[in-house]
């Protein structure tokens, strides 16, 4: 029998056993494990959200400016700081 309701919504039975042998594992709370993985979740959602909102602006600066870097500066770049070294990253150009 489904325990955990939230806004009408039962989890299934799968869920439910799994969930089951989270709580054991873990000694916590279903409704804490229930709360942690729904926070994990919606944050990878929020994550994904702003990161396809920073492209977008990305590329409308693109788009008005025409400013870019390379896919070469940008590796040299990430490979010289993988290096340790504490380059800043270059200045974009036309």
């Amino acid at each position: 029998m489904n325990k955990h309701v939230v806004h009408g919504y039962v989890l299934s039975e799968d869920i439910e056993r799994r969930l089951a042998r989270a709580v054991q594992r873990t000694a916590k709370s279903p409704e804490r494990l229930i709360e942690a993985a729904l926070n994990y979740f919606l944050d990878q959602i929020e994550t994904d959200d702003e990161m396809r909102a920073d492209a977008e602006e990305s590329f409308r600066d693109y788009q008005e400016t025409g400013l870019h870097l390379t896919n070469e500066e940008v590796m040299e770049w990430l490979e010289r700081r993988a290096n340790g070294e504490d380059v800043p990253l270059p200045d974009p150009h036309t």
